[in-house]
């Protein structure tokens, strides 16, 4: 069941119900009090209702059960700047983008604070460290691309080939 009352509680989110939303994580939450994805989303409405200590807490408790969970770490990091504790954010940052660094949302948000706080020559490293990564992922996806074209020509003309047997020889060779 508690994946219907994560769905009925991401969709109430989603079109502006929180007061639904939240009766769904509760309701999730008795069957499981350490759901890690009903404490995440009950997190994240939390935050959007600026209840930094609530959100504190609920992404606490699954930092507990998970503690290089991406996603909640960058939400934990948004609750410490909604105090005002622009170090911990970074501090919650740079912990995510070291173990995902692919979470594109956490190396931009990282970065952006490093300039607020001066740190242009950190955020600029971050930047160009985050574009290799994705640059290194697209040159591969580029290569593999690439060789899919020449097979595919390959087929191409092999198939032309056999079209032109059979229209001239009556079968394909």
């Amino acid at each position: 069941f508690a994946t219907a009352w994560h769905r009925l509680a991401q969709i109430a989110f989603d079109e502006g119900n929180v007061d639904e939303s939240i009766k769904a994580l509760e309701s999730a939450l008795q069957e499981n009090a350490s759901d890690p994805i009903a404490l995440h989303l009950m997190g994240r409405i939390h935050l959007s209702q600026r209840r930094t200590s609530e959100a504190i807490q609920s992404f606490q408790k699954i930092l507990d059960l998970d503690p290089h969970h991406a996603p909640t770490r960058f939400y934990l990091a948004l609750a410490d700047l909604q105090n005002g504790d622009i170090q911990q954010a970074k501090v919650e940052l740079r912990d995510v983008v070291e173990s995902s660094p692919g979470y594109a949302d956490a190396v931009l948000t990282l970065a952006e604070l490093n300039l607020k706080t001066g740190a242009e020559d950190v955020a600029v490293e971050d930047l160009v460290a985050g574009l290799a990564r994705r640059l290194g992922a697209v040159h591969g996806l580029v290569g593999f691309t690439q060789q899919a074209r020449q097979r595919a020509g390959v087929l191409r003309v092999q198939g032309q080939a056999d079209a032109d047997a059979t229209r001239i020889y009556g079968k394909a060779y």
